[in-house]
């Protein structure tokens, strides 16, 4: 599946309406996170040591996010699935976004766990943490959005743009406060 070119400039158009203090659409492997980190560290330098480190990491887990579950993949690479990440500075915070096309069939099983991660609190979500590690899978995977809740100590925020009847777009943002304790 590969979402039309125009279709995807239009949502990332849509997303860059704003200035950005870094913006990229295509593949997301490896290198492209190592770039988009150092690039990120460049851009914050002006905030706690704290705030930089919640920064990175919930970057990278988002991203990672895309790399494992775009429905969209530019190459055979099964980890460089393609998608949109950006970074925006407000006074007191930053946002990080992140879009992917997924499966329309996938949207309210995600919906309902960014909702149901978005209700508990820290010690709540570090049991759900722990309960998702354990899962028969072995894989302990899964656990992405729910680390994201747990760093950033704010509520992950979504919305979900239909394309058709067998893809949507999904946005996922949330914010990093500047001072973080």
């Amino acid at each position: 599946m590969s979402m039309d070119l125009d279709q995807r400039k239009i949502v990332y158009d849509r997303l860059k309406a704003d200035v950005f203090e870094i913006a990229y659409m295509g593949a997301v492997d490896s290198n492209v996170l190592t770039s988009m980190a150092q690039n990120m560290e460049e851009q914050t330098v002006d905030v706690s040591p704290q705030a930089q480190k919640k920064l990175f990491k919930s970057f990278i887990e988002l991203a990672q996010n895309i790399a494992l579950y775009s429905a969209e993949r530019s190459s055979d690479d099964m980890y460089a699935g393609s998608g949109v990440i950006m970074l925006k500075e407000f006074e007191d915070h930053y946002r990080i976004y992140t879009g992917n096309v997924a499966h329309s069939s996938d949207v309210s099983k995600l919906r309902e766990k960014i909702d149901n991660i978005n209700k508990m609190d820290r010690t709540q979500l570090r049991e759900y943490r722990r309960k998702m590690r354990k899962q028969a899978d072995g894989a302990g995977g899964n656990i992405g959005l729910i680390q994201v809740a747990l760093i950033a100590d704010n509520p992950i925020e979504y919305k979900f743009i239909r394309m058709d009847e067998k893809f949507s777009f999904i946005i996922i943002s949330v914010k990093i406060d500047k001072i973080a304790e």
